[in-house]
């Protein structure tokens, strides 16, 4: 009897043996397929915070297919796309995080999700619609530690568009909250200069300069503002106290150089600081040479130079560098050259240069003697820039020019 139960015991214990390691393994693909989003998750986070955007994008894609409505993996997924430089890919992930809900989980994530949207379209240089988001963003009352950095991309967004007294605004409001930042007194500084607040625009480069006096680009904008203000002798002033500045980093080097030029006029120590900044791999030299070889109608030099410029991804006056080519080229009557440099620069986006590139094309269409795409060109200027008189007696020109065919 005794060893018959033993027998029976045994049994039953080899069969649990068998069954647990199966039970097991089933209650671990029931977590992993309940949970395997969430492991992917954070992996791609971790990878994000690693700068690793492509790793972070298959990461998190893997995360939003395993778990398709959970809006925090849309927007970690849709920030990823963005490292990656992927906007409208991200935009469409943004837009899937939004919810009606009223809840203040959801809330956070719509913040981020119009966050994230008024990044895409800042980077796609549509930033009509990137202030929209980021104003949107600003009126929900969760993670205000994101204000900081939105009000900059507004700010920044508003000089693109050439509203300098609503970015000298957002600036003002950035400052209140950051006291010790100089880079936002500086843009703020900018803003104020294009917007004609010559005193105000002074004192925040002064402010500038006194906590940093190795800040080139404060002493070149005071320059450039009493410049255009005709105050020759106080401008002046700024260049020579930034030639008192021994520079150190390559950048400061570059605007060191920049200083000579504007103070000295085409030298030779200025030219040989640019050449050695391009050894330097200073990609800024490039368009300051074009601009010193444009001085000295050496046309060629100019091309070599910008060609060489506008190729570099991060380089900072495309839109005037495109406009300088156009001109070389109507100089050696190569107009549609012409017409096509003055399109790449008007894709810039940069306001500064948007009205005078626009002015360009309708002289190209003249030397082409195609009055009829003059006459489109100069009424789409007209839309934009309608209290242009000179534009406005040109167009008067271009309709006699039209009755005659």
């Amino acid at each position: 009897m005794y060893r018959r139960r033993r027998r029976r015991y045994r049994r039953r214990n080899s069969a649990m043996l068998f069954i647990l390691p199966v039970a097991l393994l089933i209650v671990a693909m029931v977590f992993l397929s309940l949970n395997g989003g969430i492991l992917s998750y954070r992996k791609g986070k971790k990878a994000m915070n690693n700068e690793n955007y492509k790793k972070a994008v298959e990461c998190l894609q893997k995360a939003t297919k395993k778990q398709s409505g959970n809006k925090k993996y849309r927007v970690a997924y849709g920030m990823a796309l963005v490292g990656d430089g992927q906007y409208e890919n991200a935009r469409k992930e943004f837009d899937k995080a939004f919810s009606n809900e009223k809840s203040d989980k959801a809330d956070k994530i719509n913040k981020q999700a119009y966050r994230g949207m008024g990044i895409c379209y800042f980077f796609a240089k549509n930033y009509e619609n990137s202030i929209t988001a980021f104003d949107k963003a600003l009126t929900i009352d969760e993670l205000e530690y994101l204000n900081l950095d939105i009000l900059k991309y507004k700010a920044d967004s508003q000089v693109y568009l050439g509203k300098y007294k609503d970015a000298v605004h957002t600036y003002t409001m950035i400052i209140h909250e950051d006291k010790d930042n100089e880079d936002m007194y500086l843009k703020r500084a900018n803003a104020e200069a294009e917007n004609g607040d010559v005193e105000q625009a002074v004192a925040d480069y002064d402010y500038v300069i006194k906590k940093d006096s190795k800040n080139f680009d404060a002493y070149l904008g005071a320059y450039a503002l009493l410049m255009r203000k005709e105050q020759d002798e106080k401008a002046d002033s700024y260049l020579k106290a930034a030639l008192d500045v021994k520079p150190v980093t390559v950048n400061e080097k570059l605007k060191y150089a920049v200083a000579q030029y504007y103070y000295y006029g085409i030298t030779d120590e200025a030219v040989e600081s640019l050449r050695n900044l391009i050894k330097e791999n200073e990609p800024e030299a490039y368009f300051y040479l074009a601009k010193i070889s444009y001085a000295e109608e050496d046309y060629e030099k100019v091309f070599s130079y910008l060609n060489s410029y506008v190729s570099e991804k991060d380089a900072q006056h495309k839109a005037e560098a495109y406009e300088m080519l156009g001109r070389c080229a109507m100089l050696e009557e190569n107009y549609e050259d012409a017409l096509e440099l003055f399109e790449n620069g008007i894709k810039q986006g940069d306001v500064k240069w948007t009205r005078t590139l626009k002015k360009d094309k309708i002289a190209v269409y003249e030397h082409l003697s195609d009055f009829d795409k003059a006459y489109q060109a100069a009424s789409e200027y007209l839309t934009d820039f309608p209290d242009d008189q000179e534009v406005i007696r040109e167009i008067e020109f271009i309709k006699t020019r039209l009755s005659k065919k």
